[in-house]
């Protein structure tokens, strides 16, 4: 790795985990609105393989009455 991959990987590392706390503070505070869903989309697109995005993607779906598809 070149040292521009490490710097883009800790950037990227930075912003998801930084999605993530805000995500969760979110979901503490019951806030699922259309602001947790862009949320929601960037760390998925920051985080593409973490289980974390299913799981608040369920809690959403469930907060709004959609347990079939949570």
């Amino acid at each position: 790795m070149q040292d521009d991959d490490f710097s883009t990987f800790w950037r990227n590392n930075e912003q998801a985990s930084a999605l993530f706390y805000d995500l969760l503070a979110r979901s503490e505070q019951d806030a699922y609105d259309d602001d947790f869903l862009m949320q929601l989309a960037a760390y998925r697109k920051a985080e593409p393989t973490s289980e974390r995005a299913d799981i608040f993607a369920a809690k959403y779906l469930l907060h709004h009455g959609d347990a079939e598809n949570a």
